[in-house]
Formats: structure tokens, sequence, C-alpha cells
């Protein structure tokens, strides 16, 4: 059936009025989500910024820190380098205590070095043993502290014994597999075992992990076994 123009009308007055009820129920539906939540949404747009300026803030504070904390084990290295040993582990054992970062362990690591200069071997092995054992402490830093450990331990120790310190490094997955290999296979000729050092060497240098350097005086080591 044809509408009128005025049955026309009526139909887009309705329309017009049905759309105006469903806006009008929206605003309402709108404002009551937003009267329910209100205080949800603003909380959480608060701890945004918060948290941004927090962060900020920290990595201000980090930086600083950082950098104050990296002058002070400069300047224990320079003591040390100038002969004052006594000075330099004092500001040394100071890092260790109060730093916030990774230098509390590098001037650990440091104090050790110092301490074997000074033949107070059995106070550097206790720091390197703590280093050793601390899981805080980053892996990097803690097989350093091994290698320094075995190296100076390496003519009072057995092969079992220098091979049990050294086992967690003796993997191609790890960056100093090719300086414990070396290590090892030194701790092997000091007790005559030439084939068992020739194997390690061998192994190593068949590694792709192993740094070139490295390799190159692994090379070496194994030309004066052959020899």
């Amino acid at each position: 059936m044809k509408l009128t123009p005025q049955d026309e009308l009526i139909k887009i007055r309705q329309e017009m009025l049905a759309k105006e009820v469903d806006a009008e129920l929206k605003k309402d539906q709108i404002k009551a989500f937003w009267k329910k939540y209100r205080f949800l949404f603003i909380g959480l747009a608060c701890a945004a910024v918060i948290f941004v300026i927090a962060f900020e803030l920290y990595q201000s504070w980090w930086m600083k820190t950082r950098i104050a904390e990296s002058d002070q084990f400069e300047q224990a290295a320079v003591l040390s380098y100038q002969g004052k040993y006594d000075d330099a582990l004092r500001e040394l054992s100071a890092l260790s205590k109060n730093a916030k970062t990774g230098y509390r362990y590098l001037a650990d690591l440091k104090r050790s070095s110092i301490l074997i200069q000074q033949q107070k071997n059995e106070e550097a092995f206790k720091l390197l043993m703590q280093l050793v054992g601390n899981k805080k402490v980053p892996d990097e830093l803690r097989s350093v502290a091994r290698l320094s450990l075995v190296g100076h331990q390496i003519d009072s120790k057995t092969p079992e014994e220098i091979q049990l310190l050294l086992q967690p490094l003796l993997n191609e997955s790890n960056p100093f597999y090719g300086s414990a290999a070396e290590l090892m296979a030194i701790s092997y000729l000091k007790q005559n075992n030439q084939k068992a050092a020739k194997n390690i060497l061998n192994q190593a240098l068949q590694s792709t992990s192993v740094p070139l350097n490295v390799k190159q005086r692994l090379s070496e080591l194994l030309s004066l076994v052959e020899a």
C-alpha cells in the first residue's frame, strides 16, 4: 500500500523520535557506567602517570648511582696501580658494603686481586669463593671469579679438584669454555697426563664457541704438548 505524504512524514517523525530515545538511553547508560567506574578509571590514569614519573626518577637515580660507584671503583683501581693497596682496599670495602649496583661484586673481585698481590691468599680465596657461591652475582662475574680461583690454586690442587671447580664452565655453551679447558689442560700437564691434556685441548679447538684469540693460545699449548 502506497503511503501518503502525511503518512511518510509521520513515519519519519517516529523514526527520529526512536533515534532520540535510543540516544538518550545510551547517554543514560554511559552516565551510569561512568558513575559506577569513574573512580577506577581516574585511579588507573593517576597510577599510570605516577608510574611514568617514578620510572623516570628511578632511571635518573640509577644512572647517578652507577656513575658515582663507577668513579669510586676507578679511584680505588688508581690507588692500587700506585701501590697504595691499603687505601685501595678501604675504598673497595666501602663500595662492596654500600654499592647498589654490580660494582659491589666488581669491588670484591678487585679486592681479591690486591690481596693476592699482598700474598694474603686465604682472604682472597675466601672472597672468590663467596662470589662463586652467590647466585645474585651475574654469571659472567661468577665465571671470572671461578677462573681466578682456579688459576691461583692450580699448583696446590689435583686435577680432580680443579675439574670439580671448573665443571660449570667445561661445556660449549659457556662463554668461558676455552679458558676453562686451558686451565684444565695445564692441570693435567702438571701431573704429566699429556693424553688427557691433549684430549681436552682438541675438544676445545673443535668448538665453534671458543673465541679465536683463546684458540690461538690453546693451539700454542697443544704444540708444546705434542713437541
